[in-house]
């Protein structure tokens, strides 16, 4: 049951890739755009970046719903710690709700560490 449950969280969690989704990335380079992921990586130090939270949902009644909308990172600048987030307009849009806002500000917060977003979506939900 346990090697089936890792099995599970490592499927969902390679759906979320763009290397899962080369039909949304193409659109978005044939727009001349960066994927969400190719954006924070311009502003990280090479190799500093860990994503976070892609497998995060929500309980709509009862149903499991993924968030999305956009991709999260803890990662640093110039040596120093930073939560970076990117609204990907190739998932719903790029809008993502206030929970998620609240939570990487609280994170950010927390640990006493900037916060850099990059917006290329809808708006929020």
């Amino acid at each position: 049951m346990r090697d089936f449950l890792i099995k599970k969280l490592r499927d969902v969690k390679a759906l979320r890739l763009d290397l899962s989704r080369p039909l949304a990335v193409e659109k978005v380079r044939s727009m001349g755009h960066l994927t969400a992921r190719e954006r924070i990586a311009t502003l990280l130090d090479p190799d500093s970046e860990v994503e976070f939270g892609s497998i995060a949902a929500r309980d709509n009644d009862g149903e499991w719903v993924p968030e999305s909308g956009g991709v999260d990172f803890v990662g640093t600048i110039d040596g120093r710690p930073v939560i970076t987030s990117s609204t990907d307009y190739t998932d719903r849009g790029g809008g993502y709700g206030a929970a998620r806002l609240e939570h990487l500000i609280s994170l950010a917060h927390q640990q006493r560490w900037p916060v850099a977003f990059f917006v290329d979506g809808g708006g929020s939900r």
